[in-house]
């Protein structure tokens, strides 16, 4: 668990004072029974995309993401406001609030009727204030059990370019809050409501005809797995809409921003896809973390080793249990690849190595774990190229849940899963070869084969260098380049005692040491680069930050505010710079890894790299090693 997303803080449910006067007086009460909590006990919130008038909320009690008649539902009225009367106290905190927006559904953004129909929902507990930004964190959570609401929350924070820390919530009402980041997330809230709305009538709409020929998937019956398909999709492609609304420079078109984050299935794959939810929400249980990691768990990334992709090969990496003299049973990389000249997939001498930070300074190796059962903790270590011996890295506290996955098509699953491989490029390969040699066959049911969700906590700050191909021992090495054209090897050559000539790209490169950090293209189809300059002298001094606009050739000045800092850690001289703390400059700029950038000198060469911070999160889906047999079985290893 090496690669980990943003920390979480702990948020409760606002009960209004009469509310929680009525709960006080009769816990207050004597008695034997058991503790329901009162009953008839009302509830209320808001919901939003806009403040939206005329939706149906109720409490979704059997969580099939329906309002239906049983259950406690109420009517919003002009302000978006809602009242529950529950049952019993303690639903509240035991089921998700529903909101059935339909084309009665008026939005108060525009103060038209809604055009398609769509789901909101909030997680148990927290009904005050529901909106898109809500439902994916429910949709996260029901995603992954194994996530609380609170992590679940922050890594759609990290999705849409919130830091770690920052005092802003998903839950609260940006509408009416005056705070820097209400508009921004008003905004995200109105795309994902849009591709919420098209999405679902989109599936609707494909499995219609299917419905014809006498499919058992219809709409209504599979509610909840189409939920969690919508969710799934527009989540695992919301980065890409964030950055195209940070990007803009006036108002947003939503509904064309909203089509970037809609998936296209076909009737057969929805079918096949719903199926598998259905199969697979069935089989999910909380797991013996010591036993999954004495078996082994294997992921699926590339390995990075340009001599295997230029023998035309598509390298792919796996984990199994090994013994190492210097300590118990560790978790070591395996890699494998996909040998075209003779059609398999076998095992590679060449584990990917990477530049860490450990308490004895900066380590190359392959990154290989232990997972200490007493404390729950999951501990990175290198053993190192040079020395031979072991160093921490990294330290994770871990939880996670499983889903058995016997009698499943491993093709279902690899395709399909969005817990395991969804969007991921490299996965195709597996799939490509099990839907060729052996597209029927089945995971095994003796109870081993199984999809596993890890959930880690980062414990201490990270720190990590990118050294490209050097980390292969490759003659290529991942210098840093300068706007100049120069070659740093040392911290001098990054700063400069004054700022550079920014009235053109070509007057900044002949006059800074600055360097490229970021680019992407705008919705307008500009290309923008940001560049960096380090402005000082010493061991400290202030970040420039600047916009370079390719297509109109002009420069923008971002910030001048920022600091650096030349440090020492953990004996190693390290050039740490802060980044402007606005997630939508993060987005636009696509630096996303960690809170901080580095420079580092490692053996004479000069490498940049990111510092993460403590409380940084993470989920990361892994198939037991057995299951990971099966599918080498199914391709005929």
């Amino acid at each position: 668990m090496d690669t980990i997303h943003s920390p979480a803080w702990s948020r409760i449910a606002t009960l209004t004072f009469a509310s929680l006067l009525l709960f006080s007086l009769v816990s207050c009460g004597g008695g034997g029974g058991a503790d329901t909590g009162p009953t008839g006990f009302d509830i209320s919130g808001t919901v939003a995309d806009g403040y939206l008038s005329g939706a149906t909320v109720c409490l979704d009690i059997n969580t099939n993401k329906i309002c239906d008649n049983s259950e406690p539902s109420g009517i919003t009225d002009q302000g978006g406001r809602y009242t529950l009367n529950l049952r019993n106290f303690n639903d509240l905190y035991r089921y998700p609030v529903l909101v059935e927006v339909t084309t009665a559904t008026v939005d108060q953004d525009s103060g038209l009727a809604v055009s398609k129909p769509y789901k909101l929902t909030a997680p148990p507990g927290r009904q005050d204030f529901i909106s898109p930004l809500t439902t994916l964190v429910q949709g996260l959570s029901e995603r992954n059990p194994s996530l609380s609401t609170d992590d679940a929350s922050q890594l759609l924070m990290d999705a849409i370019g919130f830091v770690p820390d920052v005092n802003v919530s998903l839950f609260d009402d940006y509408v009416q809050s005056n705070g820097p980041h209400a508009e921004r997330l008003h905004k995200i809230a109105q795309v994902i409501a849009a591709a919420l709305g098209q999405e679902f009538a989109n599936i609707s709409y494909t499995l219609e005809p299917r419905n014809q020929m006498g499919t058992s998937i219809d709409a209504a019956s599979s509610m909840k797995s189409i939920y969690g398909l919508v969710t799934s999709d527009i989540y695992d492609r919301l980065e890409t809409a964030v950055t195209a609304i940070d990007s803009a420079t006036s108002s947003i078109d939503v509904a064309s921003i909203a089509d970037s984050v809609i998936a296209s299935h076909s009737s057969a794959d929805i079918a096949t896809e719903i199926l598998l939810r259905e199969a697979v929400s069935t089989k999910s249980q909380t797991i013996d973390l010591d036993a999954q990691h004495a078996e082994g768990l294997v992921s699926f990334f590339p390995t990075l080793s340009s001599s295997e992709v230029q023998a035309n090969r598509n390298p792919l990496m796996g984990y199994k249990v090994e013994k190492k003299t210097f300590g118990s049973e560790k978790v070591l990389s395996t890699s494998y690849y996909l040998d075209n000249s003779q059609s398999q997939f076998v095992p590679s001498s060449l584990l990917p190595q990477y530049l860490r930070m450990s308490p004895d300074g900066w380590v190359l190796g392959p990154v290989e774990g232990h997972y200490d059962a007493a404390s729950r903790t999951y501990i990175n270590y290198i053993v190192d190229a040079f020395d031979g011996k072991p160093h921490e890295v990294s330290r994770y506290t871990l939880s996670g849940n499983a889903t058995d996955l016997g009698g499943l098509r491993i093709v279902d699953v690899l395709k399909f899963s969005d817990l395991l491989f969804k969007g991921s490029s490299y996965a195709q390969t597996w799939i490509n070869q099990v839907t060729n040699r052996n597209a029927n066959a089945t995971f095994s049911a003796s109870g081993k084969s199984r999809l596993v969700n890890l959930n880690g906590v980062l414990l201490a700050r990270r720190y990590v260098l990118s050294c490209g191909e050097a980390c292969f021992g490759s003659t290529g090495i991942n210098h840093v380049r300068l706007l100049n054209g120069m070659i740093a090897t040392q911290f001098d050559d990054l700063v400069q005692p004054t700022p550079g000539n920014s009235t053109s790209l070509t007057s900044l490169q002949a006059s800074s040491h600055g360097q490229v950090v970021g680019a992407t293209s705008a919705p307008n189809g500009h290309v923008l680069a940001f560049l960096m300059e380090l402005v000082g002298q010493g061991n400290n001094g202030t970040v420039y930050l600047y916009q370079y606009d390719y297509t109109e050739n002009t420069m923008t000045l971002l910030s001048s505010s920022e600091p650096w800092e030349r440090k020492t850690v953990n004996h190693e001289e390290v050039l740490e710079i802060n980044l402007p703390d606005d997630p939508a400059f993060r987005s636009r700029t696509q630096i996303t890894s960690g809170d901080k950038l580095i420079y580092s000198v490692y053996h004479g060469v000069l490498y940049s790299g990111a510092s993460i911070p403590p409380g940084t999160r993470s989920t990361e889906p892994v198939l037991t090693y057995s299951a990971f047999e099966d599918v080498l079985t199914a391709i005929g290893r």
